[in-house]
């Protein structure tokens, strides 16, 4: 990229750019020592000091090429703390935003998809609200379909499993038993997501011996 453009803009807006590069190149490394992050400062220090170069060459544009005039851009803004957690937190690379990207489709760009381009946040908060009483009436429907029956805390739940329709009483202590036991209503429920699965109970038989180990290559 920056061969493409050395020629057409200014070196200080080529400086800007390639500041920028490097640190996006410096910051996945897998070891990153103290002169890294003193590097990786460096580079977006130079990429803040040079910035003010592509808005005068109008190299950000919006929409109908109209040109942005200023770098109010979270994500730019966010650059500062990167380096920080890197020394807290150690090195990003470990890290996933692939929850966190999942979450913002959902809770924000579908629901702005299915609005009408007017008053976002009444609308994505009312699609939200619908979403939520679907996902409770779906859990609320399974368990009914599934014959469990919620008792006080001292006495058991029951749950109908055989064909002659004779109630056998077995208590579900956790969330992962309950959606073994229920099949999902609408699609679209946050329980038809997957199953939960127990590591840790899984861990301990392991640990014990009593789970299928899977052999290792030698």
């Amino acid at each position: 990229m920056v061969e493409l453009i050395a020629e057409a803009v200014s070196d200080n807006f080529v400086y800007a750019v390639r500041s920028l590069m490097d640190f996006w190149y410096l910051t996945p490394s897998r070891i990153i020592n103290e002169a890294e992050c003193s590097e990786i400062l460096s580079t977006l220090k130079g990429f803040h000091d040079h910035k003010d170069t592509t808005i005068a060459a109008g190299g950000q544009c919006r929409k109908r090429n109209v040109i942005i005039n200023n770098w109010h851009i979270p994500k730019i803004k966010f650059l500062q703390s990167v380096v920080p957690n890197i020394q807290l937190n150690g090195v990003a690379i470990q890290w996933s935003a692939d929850t966190m990207e999942h979450a913002h489709i959902e809770v924000v760009k579908d629901p702005a998809d299915a609005a009408n381009n007017q008053r976002y946040k009444p609308q994505i908060c009312h699609h939200l609200d619908q979403m939520d009483k679907l996902c409770w009436f779906d859990l609320a429907t399974s368990i009914w379909e599934a014959g469990i029956k919620f008792c006080d805390p001292s006495e058991e739940l029951e749950y109908e499993s055989d064909c002659n329709n004779e109630t056998t009483k077995l208590t579900v202590n956790t969330t992962s038993e309950l959606l073994k036991l229920i099949n999902s209503v609408t699609p679209m429920a946050v329980s038809t997501m997957g199953r939960f699965v127990n590591y840790f109970y899984r861990a301990n038989l392991l640990k014990q011996g009593s789970m299928y180990r899977v052999p290792t290559c030698t």
